[in-house]
């Protein structure tokens, strides 16, 4: 709480100097406070929008409209807030019919990963030293987070080309990131790992070295999907001496995959040391699952099992889904057919849940115009070939078949005389079997009424002694019932109530907000319960846009209504931010489709 009131007196006085300090060059206000905004946009964006809000937009020329644009932009990208491309596409429109890459306000000379840090001065912004470069880059990524996957693709493109032309290395490096991470999502990993490549020689270039570390790590992760694993240990080898003495929480994802390169190649007590230090510095579910795989390979399933199930307090579903199925494979190798089936119908709902928001990423027809003409004429080629081959096995076929009809022609003709033979034996015999018959059917006939008489006898003996026994049950089971029927009665009373006192604690301690809470999977269904029955008006208002929704998003939603910061939900939830911004996708994607 202490440091929260700090906070909000300390902004207003960072940006008040900032002011103050640029009103000395400076005569245009929104010069300053644009010059202001530059210098907070990547550290405090949400100052910058705080400043933004201030600004009368109508009242700007159109310069300073298409720089507002870009900053408020920006702002809400970083911060996870819709966006309105209304801005961006003035901004875009401005800078490509007048600046062509003015660099005013714009330079290279920093870093949001670290890398130079001198100040920002007026040739010096985290947003990158072309305009009209950093706009469609801005631009680009709302659009890919809105399910516009194609169009931000294109977009990309036409930033990447920009910024080649231009000195800004910072926002090159931003371009080839992103490109790297579109294609690896679509499943390109060939054209991936060549923007992957360009990402490590920016990063050099920046001489920043988390930034080096990353663009390694996803060079060497695409080199393991493309089953190159020589290559990706390579680049781990590399990175061993920088990794070893930094403790960053990029660190901690690295750590992660170096085990996973050591599992490939089974140096398994290698890749148990990657990961305990990767967990010291900040556990993931990807840790735990991996852990969990090394101490099934020692024989240890007690461990390996208590990994699994740790990864389910994360909330991923995707690892919900292989932790789930490595379950079920323990469980299966120890014969517990009924565990196996529980744990495998647990993943096939999740399958199921994810079923209608998984979709295979397309990379549009402009990033595969290079080779169409070479494909085409390959195909040609090998369209000739085949139409020979199958003229040649249709004529193969045709004297197989004649020669095949002359065979059977004769075998045709040898068994027909055969069966001839067999046929006048079969007539003698029948007419053996006939006098037989005669002889027989009167006796079988005495029999078989004899019979007709017991099975009657018996029938009847069958079905008192069946509704005797079947009386006898439904008096037993209808007492089991009732017995069972008033403990679970019990139970369930008893249950409830702890539950709903537990979901009020939990809600009690985070309205207070004097201490952190870390939500198990418990706690969070009986937050989620006691804030539907206590405060169910609220609930209504805010679920009314979803037709349903997972725990997982019902508890976002709530601590939402309840002025929850992106940081703060980070550690109730034991997820990385990545994770709260997927939670914001899905809702989106939810309300959408509800609406449609």
């Amino acid at each position: 709480m202490t440091n929260n009131i700090a906070t909000r007196l300390l902004t207003p006085c960072i940006l008040l100097l900032l002011l103050m300090l640029a009103a000395c060059h400076n005569p245009s206000p929104w010069g300053r406070q644009g010059e202001v905004a530059d210098s907070l946009i990547e550290q405090h964006p949400d100052s910058v929008l705080h400043l933004l809000q201030d600004v009368d937009y109508n009242a700007l020329d159109e310069e300073d409209q298409a720089h507002y644009g870009l900053l408020l932009t920006a702002a809400r990208y970083k911060l996870y807030q819709p966006v309105d491309t209304t801005f961006i596409n003035r901004s875009i429109a401005y800078y490509s019919s007048h600046l062509r890459g003015d660099k005013r306000g714009w330079g290279s000379n920093s870093s949001p990963l670290g890398g130079d840090k001198r100040g920002w001065g007026s040739n010096s912004s985290p947003l990158g030293g072309d305009k009209r470069g950093a706009s469609l880059y801005y631009k680009a990524v709302v659009l890919y987070e809105l399910g516009k996957k194609e169009e931000a693709t294109l977009l990309l493109k036409q930033a990447e080309q920009q910024a080649e032309r231009s000195d800004d290395e910072l926002l090159r490096n931003k371009i080839y990131e992103n490109l790297e991470m579109v294609n690896s999502d679509a499943r390109l990993y060939q054209l991936a790992l060549r923007y992957a490549k360009k990402f490590v020689e920016s990063s050099c270039r920046l001489h920043d070295t988390l930034c080096i570390m990353r663009s390694l790590d996803h060079q060497a992760v695409l080199y393991g999907k493309l089953g190159y694993a020589d290559s990706m240990r390579a680049i781990y080898n590399k990175m061993d001496p920088i990794v070893k003495g930094r403790n960053d929480s990029i660190v901690a994802s690295i750590l992660g995959n170096m085990a996973y390169c050591h599992m490939t190649s089974g140096q398994y007590a290698k890749a148990q040391a990657k990961l305990k230090r990767a967990m010291q510095i900040k556990p993931l579910v990807s840790h735990y699952m991996m852990m969990g795989k090394i101490h099934e390979m020692n024989g240890d399933t007690a461990r390996a099992r208590t990994n699994w199930e740790t990864a389910f307090t994360f909330h991923d579903d995707e690892y919900d889904v292989k932790a789930y199925l490595a379950l079920a494979q323990l469980y299966h190798q120890r014969s517990d057919f009924r565990q196996e089936a529980q744990y495998l119908n647990k993943a096939n709902g999740l399958l199921d849940n994810q079923g209608h928001t998984t979709e295979s990423v397309r990379i549009m027809d402009t990033q595969r115009h290079f080779d169409e003409e070479s494909h085409a004429q390959r195909q040609s080629r090998q369209m000739a070939v085949l139409a020979l081959t199958i003229l040649f096995a249709f004529m193969m076929m045709l004297a197989i078949v004649t020669a095949y009809k002359q065979r059977l022609r004769h075998v045709t003709n040898t068994e027909m005389r055969k069966l001839a033979d067999v046929s006048n034996k079969i007539s003698h015999l029948e007419m053996l079997r006939r006098g037989y018959e005669k002889e027989m059917s009167l006796y079988r006939r005495e029999i078989d009424q004899m019979q007709h008489e017991r099975s009657r006898y018996q029938s009847k003996v069958g079905q008192l002694e069946s509704k005797l026994e079947e009386t006898a049950e439904k008096m037993k089971a209808a007492t089991r019932e009732k017995q069972e029927m008033e403990q679970y009665m019990t139970k369930v009373s008893l249950y409830a109530e702890r539950a709903l006192l537990n979901g009020k604690n939990i809600f009690d301690t985070m309205c207070d907000g004097q201490k952190a809470v870390r939500l198990t999977k418990q706690d969070e269904q009986d937050f989620v319960n006691y804030y539907m029955v206590a405060h169910h008006t609220d609930y209504a208002r805010i679920s009314k846009p979803y037709h349903d929704l997972p725990l997982r998003l019902q508890s976002f939603l709530i601590l939402t209504e309840l002025g929850k910061t992106p940081k703060e939900m980070e550690e109730i939830f034991c997820v990385s931010p990545s994770s709260i911004k997927a939670y914001r996708h899905r809702l989106k994607e939810l309300q959408r489709h509800d609406m449609a």
